[in-house]
């Protein structure tokens, strides 16, 4: 999954939903998704809230911990 994919999915939940979830992610997730939000404003109607990063085995395998709060 994308993350577009991720945003698009995340954009059909209830609204004031708080979600925690997992994404295995090469590089810095947030400016990922930044990349994305920024790219078409109008299309992402949610915020990031903040993140925890924890690494589980080298650094081509980090664990990242994601909570969002979708408008």
């Amino acid at each position: 999954m994308t993350t577009k994919e991720l945003i698009t999915l995340l954009q059909n939940l209830p609204e004031d939903l708080y979600i925690n979830f997992y994404l295995l992610h090469e590089g810095d997730p947030i400016a990922a998704i930044k990349r994305d939000m920024d790219a078409d404003e109008s299309d992402t109607p949610m915020y990031l809230c903040g993140y925890e990063r924890m690494y589980i085995g080298d650094e081509d395998n980090e664990l990242f911990f994601l909570k969002f709060k979708v408008n």
